[in-house]
């Protein structure tokens, strides 16, 4: 049963380094634990430092799935629309986050992807991904491993920018495991 007394059942759960969230399912998104910065506790919203025990979130509503990176949660709604909240320091959260303002990371905002049409998210520890029903699939944030699937040569390498960006509709698989991706792999024929 889902906090607060309702009938709720939990249909999903995903855990972070000190951050879990549960959905219902009605939708609805209960959360505990904190989000953490370079600097510390973040914060588990803009009056709580820590959630000790599993809180109601009222304003996501028909959420369906979430996804938790180190310190941040996407989630997503059954109209497919993508959320983001929690840590943006790595721009995580689909857009800059600066630190003067970094604790307006923990009130979710819309994720900037076509609207309607995202059917799932995933997240890496400061790195996220998301895909729509088309097939294709946008990625931000971290990559110097090359974990959001793109790769730049030169002065550009391993930078992606703070918003989503899509990936290429091919993907290039290799068989062998190098330190630098070989020519035919991160070039289009």
């Amino acid at each position: 049963m889902a906090p607060g007394g309702d009938s709720s059942l939990i249909i999903w759960i995903a855990a972070g380094e000190s951050i879990s969230i549960a959905v219902t399912d009605a939708g609805q998104v209960c959360g505990w634990g904190t989000f953490r910065c370079d600097g510390g506790i973040l914060g588990f919203n803009d009056r709580t430092s820590a959630q000790h025990v599993p809180a109601l979130l009222p304003t996501l509503k028909s959420i369906v799935q979430v996804s938790i990176g180190t310190d941040h949660v996407l989630g997503l709604t059954k109209e497919g629309e993508g959320y983001a909240w929690g840590n943006g320091q790595q721009f995580q959260l689909g857009g800059r986050v600066l630190e003067r303002n970094r604790h307006i990371g923990l009130i979710h905002r819309r994720v900037s992807l076509p609207r309607c049409q995202v059917k799932h998210v995933a997240t890496g520890s400061y790195h996220s991904f998301a895909m729509t029903q088309d097939g294709r699939v946008w990625t931000w944030r971290l990559n110097q491993y090359g974990q959001c699937g793109i790769y730049n040569r030169g002065p550009a390498a391993r930078k992606v920018p703070p918003f989503p960006s899509l990936l290429s509709p091919r993907v290039w698989c290799s068989t062998q495991s190098t330190r630098y991706p070989p020519e035919s792999i991160t070039q289009p024929p």
